[in-house]
């Protein structure tokens, strides 16, 4: 039924563009009256920027899919990213910047390091499968019970 070609949108008027899913695997629920329901699995390309792996699409249920025609994923995949602006950088609290002085003072680091500053980007990537990841690693260092 579908191609590992099919290029699906999820048009949303809140998101100012339009990212998508190519969708490599649909199971369908023979069950469902005009069997409209089941699961579909394809790579995402998010603002321009495709995911290496194929994953479960969410929301399949939604009505504001549409499949695109070919000549316009052409158009979706040349879209550009923006690139990313460089990160900035604030100063500590001051208790807490009094607290990393004293640790980097009392571990011989005080006079030569530079002040402390916090990056304003968070490098943790919060997906739905990272919490579900952590418990399961969390599981493995501690065994289990007998």
């Amino acid at each position: 039924m579908f191609e590992e070609r099919t290029v699906f949108s999820l048009c949303s008027p809140l998101s100012g563009y339009l990212g998508y899913w190519q969708v490599t695997k649909v199971k369908v629920d023979y069950t469902a009256e005009n069997m409209d329901h089941g699961r579909a699995w394809g790579i995402l390309t998010h603002k321009g920027k495709q995911e290496s792996e194929v994953k479960e699409i969410d929301k399949v249920m939604y009505h504001d899919w549409r499949l695109l025609a070919k000549h316009e994923e052409e158009r979706f995949k040349r879209y550009e990213p923006v690139p990313e602006p460089p990160t900035r950088y604030v100063s500590y609290p001051p208790l807490l910047r009094a607290m990393i002085l004293a640790q980097r003072q009392k571990t011989g680091l005080g006079g030569l390091a530079e002040e402390p500053i916090l990056p304003l980007k968070r490098d943790v990537l919060l997906s739905k499968d990272y919490f579900r990841i952590r418990e399961i690693e969390r599981q493995m260092q501690e065994g289990t019970a007998v």
